[in-house]
C-alpha cells in the first residue's frame, strides 16, 4: 500500500509505517458530526487530491472544518509524495 485511510477517530492523525517500499503515511480524519464544545475539536473531514507526476503520487489535503459561527472553513493542509509500492510481478498458475 502506499496510503492508509482511516475514519472517526475524533481527531486528525497522521502516522507512519514502515514497509519495504518505504515509510506510508496512515490519514486519520476526524468525525464530521461532532459538536464544537469547550476541550474538543468541533466536525471535521478531510478533502484529498491525488496526482500522478515523474516522481510518484502526490496528495494534496486540505481540512475543512465546522467554524465557531457554524459555517465550513478550511482549517490545516498537508502535501507530500507518497512512496511507489514495490509489487511482485504476476506469474501464470502452474
Amino acid at each position: 500500500a502506499e496510503l492508509v485511510l482511516h475514519g472517526h477517530t475524533h481527531r486528525a492523525d497522521l502516522s507512519w509505517i514502515e514497509t519495504a517500499a518505504g515509510r506510508v503515511p496512515v490519514l486519520g480524519a476526524p468525525a464530521c458530526g461532532m459538536a464544537r464544545e469547550p476541550g474538543r475539536d468541533a466536525g471535521a473531514w478531510h478533502r484529498l487530491a491525488l496526482a500522478h507526476g515523474p516522481e510518484g503520487w502526490r496528495l494534496a489535503l486540505v481540512e475543512r472544518r465546522i467554524g465557531p459561527s457554524g459555517g465550513i472553513e478550511d482549517g490545516a493542509r498537508l502535501s507530500l509524495t507518497l512512496p511507489r509500492a514495490k509489487v511482485a510481478p504476476l506469474t501464470a498458475a502452474p
